[in-house]
């Protein structure tokens, strides 16, 4: 009877040290399974791009269309035209993709004048890079006189209704007929370029060859140029 006593009550100790040790077991599974884990390092953010540099400071002066247009004298070119330049199929040049759209199509007020052997194309209704004999541009051209304040806003048209050339091209140096337009982003502007033409349903329309120029000053530490194929004049009578 004691021996039976004894076999049970140790049993009884075996079972207790069993359950004990489940307990131990499902807490320390537990326990590990609720162990956070840690969160990666996040990665330091990119730095910001330098800001682009300023523009150099340029002599600009905005130029409002005379309140007398050019009186027409038929059957000559003379009048006040709305000009529309255009620069499609650029083909070349260093980023020219990078050239944005609103740099590649112009609109101008533009007066044509009758200097006896050619016309004077002056436009008029945007800024324009300003003469001045202290900096290493210009636009003095001896065929196409200025009054007041000299600019770049100005280039020659020659022949007659059914034939025409129209001239925007440099002379020496920086000096001769191209436009250089201060646009609204501060950058410049500068057109270049030989077309021909005639006039059709009462519009001036020439196309031919040139180069679009665009910086952001002079000189330009940041800038743009392209090629142009076709360099298209539309003047509309105002």
């Amino acid at each position: 009877m004691r021996r039976t006593v004894m076999r049970r009550w140790g049993m009884r100790v075996r079972l207790s040290h069993l359950a004990v040790l489940a307990v131990l077991t499902v807490g320390c599974e537990s326990k590990s399974s609720t162990t956070p884990t840690p969160s990666p390092t996040p990665s330091p953010a990119p730095p910001e791009p330098a800001p682009a540099p300023a523009p150099a400071a340029l002599n600009t002066v905005f130029l409002p269309a005379p309140l007398a247009p050019p009186d027409p004298a038929a059957p000559s070119l003379v009048g006040r035209y709305r000009l529309e330049i255009d620069a499609q199929e650029r083909v070349s040049g260093f980023m020219c993709e990078s050239v944005p759209t609103a740099a590649t199509h112009r609109s101008y007020t533009a007066d044509v004048h009758d200097l006896g052997e050619h016309y004077a194309v002056r436009l008029y209704d945007a800024a324009f890079l300003a003469d001045s004999s202290q900096v290493g541009y210009g636009c003095g051209d001896s065929r196409l006189p200025q009054s007041g304040r000299a600019a770049c806003h100005q280039f020659l048209l020659k022949g007659d209704a059914n034939a025409l050339s129209l001239t925007a091209e440099a002379g020496d140096e920086w000096r001769g007929t191209e436009i250089w337009e201060a646009l609204p982003d501060k950058f410049v502007l500068a057109i270049t370029g030989r077309a021909t033409g005639a006039v059709r349903d009462g519009r001036i329309e020439a196309i031919g060859a040139g180069n679009i120029w665009y910086g952001n000053g002079l000189p330009a530490s940041t800038y743009y140029g392209c090629r142009v194929e076709a360099l298209r004049f539309t003047f509309t009578p105002k």
